[in-house]
């Protein structure tokens, strides 16, 4: 069983993100590592890696079972993706008040009720221990793009759509392959008899 020996931040540090090398123990044999983390040393040092809900995904969805999903400029990718609105969890921030605060400011929509809630699970194991809420939210109102330095582009659409452009290769976050891939599948025959 492997077993964290030491972590030490590294010179890569900025405002969001931290780097961190670590050294793992794997029955003797030493295993090096390197992690990035939106945790500053001396959380990570109090807290350890992988125990705060960083962030919020929200689905927000319409009353005829739209969904509102952004094309937004990402910097890591110098591109466009396509995404769920996501944001950071403030300070004394719920999840849920989160997905509330972030889908106002970024697409101007109403909460009218909130569908479902996912505890944190982790973006990108392989290198960081950002952890991802996800937020359902049944919406209203009308939503409005976001220029400077976020620039989303909300496009409302319905499953069947969205499927189509993930599938045809549309850049988009992993967390909006999963989805549409999984209610696709839901959606076919074959898979409804392997459930049965």
């Amino acid at each position: 069983m492997k077993k964290l020996k030491t972590l030490e931040p590294t010179n890569g540090n900025g405002q969001y993100l931290h780097s961190y090398k670590a050294k793992y123990d794997d029955c003797g044999a030493e295993i090096p590592y390197e992690i990035v983390s939106r945790h500053g040393w001396p959380e990570v040092q109090e807290h350890g890696l992988g125990t705060k809900t960083d962030a919020v995904c929200i689905v927000p969805i319409f009353d005829n079972g739209d969904l509102l999903v952004t094309r937004e400029f990402r910097y890591a990718i110098n591109g466009y993706c396509l995404e769920f609105p996501a944001g950071l969890i403030d300070p004394g921030e719920t999840p849920v008040e989160a997905a509330k605060r972030e889908l106002k400011e970024e697409t101007g929509l109403n909460t009218e009720k909130v569908l479902f809630t996912i505890p944190g699970g982790y973006s990108s194991a392989g290198m960081t221990d950002e952890k991802v809420a996800i937020v359902g939210l049944l919406v209203s109102g009308n939503f409005y793009e976001m220029q400077g330095k976020e620039e989303i582009h909300p496009i409302r659409t319905n499953v069947n759509r969205l499927y189509a452009m993930v599938a045809d290769g549309d850049s988009c976050s992993s967390r909006m392959q999963c989805l549409i891939a999984g209610i696709h599948l839901a959606r076919t025959a074959e898979f409804c008899k392997l459930c049965e």
